[in-house]
């Protein structure tokens, strides 16, 4: 008999197959990156006699041996390194797999993608915004999927105008360790608006980043308006912060316009009397630190009944003392009856019985701040099966024994405390919510379960994390039932099996079900997410497995540091900065006036930006 499954998740071939009691399962990456260095595992069950293992991978009529070798012994895990061929026009590849012996024949094909390498190109103007007559400064970075830097020939950099006007071109530029650098001159007078760089590659992709020419002053000051995203209708009060300071950090002198209204909806009406707009207004003077506070009471708003937006409009104008100068800001503040959002997260869908089954409950105030410190309330069937005391992050960690649960199906129910209002019609009335989640069970023809404890923070690199796994090996039905179980693992990231290894247990019939802990190293080649596969074969010929993923710190192999000698520094004054790196590094630096970034949008690379861009396989 032949079992196959397909893993997708993980992009791996999973293979299964009985014959008598030989067992064996092949993990190789269903996506293949040509020229890299890639980690096929095999491993074999209940061998009765001396077997030539061969893996070998056949493409376009050339085969390469991965590994070929005698195995004896009952049990065999080996995983090995092979260099990936380079692509050609069909992806399609095979990786053959063969177990020989005297009474023994295995064999398998199974088909493979080799894929071209795909490099990533990111092209990073110095400013979002520039003035007629400026110069126009950008680069030009190429890394492959391993964060390394790439030779890279750009046929065509070109710079559009608004009107689709090329005013600059050049050909056939060449990266200097990745990068290119280029600048363009604007004229005095040019079209206003917004351009683009066009760059095209050898294996013609197109990339594009736009930047606008605009006659501009730079705002000396910035201003902000702080207020909750949500107003309960019980809160007697509405806190509104309005702040300004210039760009060099000093506060503004001024006085502050404040406006809050809850307006009439806009629709039709056919009331006799429409309703007119619920408004409060303030006129202050900035304090000495350029900010001022507003306690506005709430009552003159009717939070409580219905008619009305359900929402505060705050305004705010600071007009600067001396210059006239005025800017402003809006927020809106919804109108809420709900006191708590109370949610689940971080829910397995499936429980699988005997196994505990973990969870998280989230209690968060109206504006999705943390509630810590306050009892949340867990039901099965509408009955408490316990009560859980939430962190600073307002999350409560449970755990529910499965072991007396038999249903198909289950729902947990989460609550924090009960209404002390009836429903009315035409009013807002505060009410406690609760959240529901369904959870189905997990089915094993031998009712033996894994699970791995997920981990929900960040791992940080360079650490050591010990991943532990719960297990069940139900041996009911079997004669002998004491034997040393082989639990195998994988963790995988970017679709290359990164780490590898067993663990053995011995399994009894008093002593079928525990705990065993696997340590895992973290690093770069882990970031920024990685997979942990777990298994082991039952002797009833069952694949019994888990996985769950990890969120990884995104470092980098080199880290780079920057610093300035001084923290503040008056005009004119000289600065000195420090940068460091790994010995034979290319460091590229950027600065711009920091007022350029009140005028818009600017998306700098930065460690985010440059994992979002990059391709990953999985």
């Amino acid at each position: 008999m032949w079992m196959r499954i397909l893993l997708g998740v993980f992009l791996f071939h999973l293979s299964l197959a009985q014959s008598t009691n030989v067992q064996y399962v092949l993990l190789v990456p269903s996506v293949l990156q040509e020229g890299s260095s890639e980690k096929i595992c095999v491993q074999l069950f209940n061998l009765t006699e001396t077997v030539v293992l061969t893996v070998s991978i056949n493409y376009e009529e050339v085969q390469l041996i991965i590994f070929e070798e005698h195995v004896t012994g009952e049990n065999f895990f080996k995983c090995v390194n092979f260099e990936v061929p380079k692509a050609k026009p069909d992806p399609v590849a095979f990786i053959m797999f063969s177990a020989k012996g005297s009474t023994l024949n295995l064999q398998e094909r199974r088909s493979v993608a080799i894929q071209a390498n795909e490099n990533v190109i990111m092209v990073h103007t110095d400013k979002p915004i520039y003035k007629p007559g400026q110069s126009v400064r950008f680069r030009i970075v190429s890394l492959n999927n391993l964060l390394k830097p790439v030779e890279q020939k750009y046929p065509v950099i070109a710079l559009q105008d608004p009107h689709g006007n090329r005013i600059q071109q050049w050909d056939n530029e060449e990266s200097f360790r990745g990068l290119v650098q280029l600048s363009f001159p604007l004229i005095s007078e040019p079209i206003l608006g917004w351009y683009h760089i066009y760059v095209e590659t050898l294996t013609g992709e197109k990339i594009y980043e736009y930047f606008s020419v605009e006659e501009y002053v730079l705002p000396k000051f910035q201003m902000t308006v702080d207020a909750p995203e949500n107003v309960l209708v019980v809160d007697p009060e509405l806190k509104v912060n309005v702040c300004a300071s210039y760009t060099y950090g000093q506060p503004v002198e001024g006085k502050v316009q404040l406006n809050v209204c809850r307006k009439h909806p806009y629709i039709y009406s056919s009331c006799r009397f429409p309703l007119n707009s619920l408004c409060k207004n303030f006129t202050s003077q900035l304090g000495k630190d350029g900010c001022i506070s507003y306690s506005v009471n709430t009552s003159a708003f009717e939070l409580y009944r219905e008619g009305y937006q359900n929402y505060l409009e705050v305004h705010a104008v600071v007009t600067e003392r001396g210059t006239g100068v005025q800017l402003t800001g809006s927020r809106y503040v919804s109108i809420d009856s709900a006191m708590v959002r109370i949610q689940f997260e971080n829910m397995d869908t499936a429980y699988k019985q005997g196994i505990p089954y973990f969870g998280q409950v989230k209690l968060l105030h109206p504006d999705n701040t943390p509630i810590p410190n306050e009892i949340v309330h867990l039901h099965l069937k509408d009955k408490l099966v316990g009560n859980y005391t939430t962190d600073i992050n307002g999350t409560a960690q449970f755990s529910l024994d499965t072991s007396k649960i038999t249903s198909p199906n289950i729902t947990l129910k989460a609550t924090y405390k009960k209404d002390e209002y009836c429903k009315s019609h035409g009013w807002m009335l505060p009410y406690y919510p609760q959240s529901e989640y369904f959870v189905e069970r997990f089915y094993s023809r031998t009712n033996s379960f894994l699970k791995i404890v997920p981990e929900r923070e960040e791992l940080r690199c360079n650490q050591q994390k010990q991943v532990t796994v719960h297990y069940i090996l139900n041996m009911e039905g079997f004669e002998d039932k004491t034997y040393m179980a082989p639990f195998s693992y994988l963790v995988i990231s970017k679709g290359v099996i990164i780490l590898h290894g067993q663990q053995k247990v011995q399994i009894n019939d008093d002593d079928m079900k525990g705990t065993f802990s696997i340590p895992i190293d973290v690093s770069v080649e882990l970031a920024p997410s990685a997979v942990m596969l777990v298994y082991t074969l039952h002797p009833g010929g069952e694949m019994v497995a888990d996985s769950t993923h990890f969120k990884i710190e995104k470092c980098f192999k080199n880290e780079v540091n920057l610093n300035f000698s001084k923290e503040k520094s008056l005009p004119g004054s000289n600065v000195s900065l420090q940068v460091s790196a790994a010995s034979n590094s290319l460091c590229a630096l950027s600065a711009i006036d920091e007022s350029v970034l009140l005028l818009g949008n600017y998306n700098p690379l930065s460690a985010q930006s440059v994992y979002d861009r990059l391709y990953y396989r999985g």
